[in-house]
């Protein structure tokens, strides 16, 4: 963490007073959405993007926030002196970062091989739960103001999966930053733990319909197909089975995107999982040990049999 810290401040130090763009990842979740918001403060001269849309959690924060944001597509990367991303180290989730000079990448997913995201200061942490626990420890709590804090507490819920995956000092900062927010606990799970919508809901419960199971080794391993929210589906059937593979199939670009999830017992990571089934089909993969996501252009049925493949030989 120390050398981090450095880079941290050499950052500030040499883009504190420049134009430059503030960025996260396609569909940014709530951790996505409150980093960009803290460090964005920590440049005077700076815009927030994303590329397409945010997911429903971090859409509800960023409206809490009243935060604004930009199209990565829509901005002139001329008119800016560089890009600083956050909770994103591949370009999958970013296709509209190449050509940029990426200054700074904070992040807190281990690196891939592939399409990575290379720049003038790096800060990666892939034993940290969150990009937001990363910030709170760089800043430091002293530092944040009000909106800052409760805007991290929410991203330390949201992305341990309210803890699954915390650490001692996780929840050491999180008490820290809910007496700087001046909030309770249950305010803050409001917006770190979003209540999906009805139509979130219904996509589910479709998910579930759609699913097939598989016992291996003891272990219940679920799949499902959707047209959308592959990862409200995947972490809904987790809650049943061992492990869940959902698949989305994006017609427009001809990829299928997949979302599992993994339950906290099982010592398998399915970040590697996921890197490998992707980059067998030329795609690409990655994120947590028990939650990971990848794309590669082939149909569903065909990324998912590779998933279980690749997950089931694990097992042995």
């Amino acid at each position: 963490m120390q050398d981090n810290k450095k880079r941290f401040l050499a950052l500030l130090e040499e883009y504190k007073d420049k134009k430059i763009v503030v960025a996260g990842h396609r569909n940014a979740d709530i951790d996505a959405v409150c980093s960009a918001y803290v460090l964005s403060k920590r440049f005077p001269n700076s815009i927030i993007s994303f590329p397409e849309k945010m997911d429903e959690g971090g859409k509800k924060l960023s409206k809490k926030l009243g935060l604004k944001w930009f199209k990565l597509e829509e901005l002139k990367k001329e008119e800016f002196e560089g890009l600083v991303v956050v909770d994103i180290t591949s370009y999958t989730l970013l296709e509209g970062g190449k050509g940029w000079n990426v200054v700074g990448l904070i992040d807190h997913h281990h690196r891939p091989e592939k399409n990575k995201i290379e720049a003038i200061y790096e800060i990666v942490d892939a034993d940290c739960p969150s990009t937001a626990e990363i910030l709170a420890e760089l800043i430091g709590v002293e530092n944040l103001d009000s909106d800052d804090a409760f805007a991290l507490a929410c991203g330390f819920i949201s992305d341990t999966a309210r803890f699954k995956n915390g650490k001692t000092r996780t929840f050491e900062l999180l008490a820290q930053l809910l007496r700087k927010a001046g909030r309770e606990y249950l305010e803050v799970l409001e917006f770190g733990e979003h209540e999906p919508s009805i139509d979130v809901k219904l996509k589910i419960m479709d998910g579930f319909k759609r699913a097939r199971t598989i016992v291996y080794s003891g272990v219940l391993i679920a799949t499902s197909v959707c047209e959308s929210n592959e990862s409200s589906v995947s972490s809904a059937l987790v809650d049943v089975a061992d492990a869940a593979f959902v698949a989305k199939w994006v017609a427009d670009e001809k990829e299928t995107r997949v979302s599992s999830r993994l339950k906290k017992h099982l010592d398998v990571p399915l970040n590697d999982i996921m890197r490998e089934a992707a980059e067998s089909f030329g795609g690409n993969g990655g994120g947590h040990p028990k939650a990971a996501g990848g794309s590669a252009k082939v149909e569903p049925s065909v990324m998912l049999e590779k998933c279980v493949e690749i997950f089931c030989s694990k097992l042995d």
